[in-house]
C-alpha cells in the first residue's frame, strides 16, 4: 500500500513513517507550504499517483520550510481537493481531544475547522484525536528557560507519548475509514502541573511550578476535564514515569558520550601511532 504522510518533519512524523515502513508499506512524504499554487498542487498530485492513503499530521501553529506562517484552513482545503482528484481511499488526520469544547482558542478553533472540512469533503476519512503528548513538557521547559517560575493549569489529562501516538496513527492509517472521531490517550490520569513537577524533578531543574487555573494551554483556558476524552479511547501503555526515565537516561547517555568523545579520539590517536610506529612532530 502507498501512503503519503504530510508533516514528516519532527519526531512524530518520522516515527509514523518508520512504523508504516516497518509494516511493509511504501511511504512518501511532503511538507506543507504557505500556499497551494499550481506548481505545488501539481507536485502534490504527482506524489499522490497510485496512493491509497493520506496521513495529515500538520498543526495550525506550524510554519513552512522557510519558517513563514501559513494558512492552515486554505492548505486543508487544497489538500482535500487534491485527495478527491487522486481518488484517495482514506484520509487520516491527527487532531486533539477537546476540539469541541475549546473553540475560544485559535489552535482548537483551527483544528475544529479542519475536522469540519474533512467531514464534508466526500473523501473517506478517520480523525484521530490525541490527548496532550508528554513531549509538551519539553516545550514548557524551553519556553521558561530564562524564568525562575512557570504558571501551569492543573487540568486533568491522560498524557500520551509521541511514539505511542505514531504507532496508533499508523495502525489507523492502514485500517478502514471511520466516521466517528477516534480518541487515543495515555494510561494514567494526571494534572498538567503535576506532570511538569515530576519532569522537572527528574531533570534536576529548579524551575518553580505555580498552579494557575487561568494559565492557557494552546491558547485555551481549561476546565478540570477540558482535555479528557469524551468516550472510551484507545489506550497506550507507556506511563509518564517510563517516558521520563527514558528521556533522562538518553540525556545522560548523550552527556556521557560528549564527555568521552575527546578521550576516545586521544586513545584512537595513540593506537594509530603505535600501529604504524609514527613519531609525533611539532610544527
Amino acid at each position: 500500500m502507498k501512503l503519503l504522510v504530510i508533516g514528516k518533519k519532527g519526531y512524530l512524523g518520522s516515527q509514523v513513517v518508520r512504523n508504516l515502513e516497518d509494516m511493509g508499506h511504501w511511504v512518501v512524504w511532503a511538507t506543507p507550504g504557505t500556499t497551494m499554487g499550481p506548481v505545488a498542487e501539481q507536485h502534490l498530485l504527482e506524489g499522490l499517483q497510485n496512493c491509497n492513503v493520506i496521513v495529515d499530521l500538520t498543526q495550525p501553529h506550524q510554519t513552512d520550510m522557510e519558517g513563514s506562517p501559513w494558512d492552515f484552513e486554505a492548505w486543508t482545503k487544497s489538500l482535500l481537493e487534491a485527495a478527491k482528484k487522486a481518488h484517495i481511499a482514506h484520509f487520516v488526520a491527527l487532531s486533539h481531544v477537546g476540539v469541541e469544547r475549546l473553540r475560544h482558542s485559535a489552535f482548537f478553533r483551527a483544528k475544529g475547522i479542519q475536522e469540519s472540512l474533512i467531514q464534508k469533503s466526500g473523501v473517506p476519512y478517520t480523525i484521530v484525536r490525541s490527548t496532550p503528548m508528554m513531549e509538551y513538557l519539553r516545550e514548557l521547559v524551553a519556553q521558561a528557560s530564562f524564568e525562575t517560575s512557570i504558571r501551569v493549569s492543573n487540568a486533568r489529562v491522560l498524557p500520551i507519548a509521541a511514539e505511542d501516538v505514531a504507532q496508533l496513527v499508523a495502525r489507523r492509517a492502514v485500517a478502514g475509514p471511520t466516521p466517528l472521531p477516534v480518541e487515543i490517550a495515555g494510561p494514567e490520569p494526571l494534572g498538567l502541573a503535576i506532570m511538569l513537577m515530576r519532569y522537572l524533578e527528574a531533570l534536576g531543574n529548579p524551575l518553580n511550578v505555580v498552579v494557575d487555573p487561568s494559565a492557557p494551554y494552546m491558547g485555551a483556558t481549561l476546565e478540570e476535564h477540558s482535555l479528557m476524552p469524551t468516550g472510551t479511547p484507545y489506550t497506550a501503555y507507556l506511563t509518564l514515569g517510563d517516558w521520563i526515565q527514558r528521556t533522562t537516561d538518553q540525556k545522560h547517555r548523550n552527556g556521557l558520550q560528549n564527555w568521552l568523545s575527546p578521550i576516545k579520539n586521544t586513545l584512537t590517536y595513540i593506537k594509530l601511532i603505535r600501529k604504524f610506529n609514527l613519531k609525533q612532530t611539532t610544527i
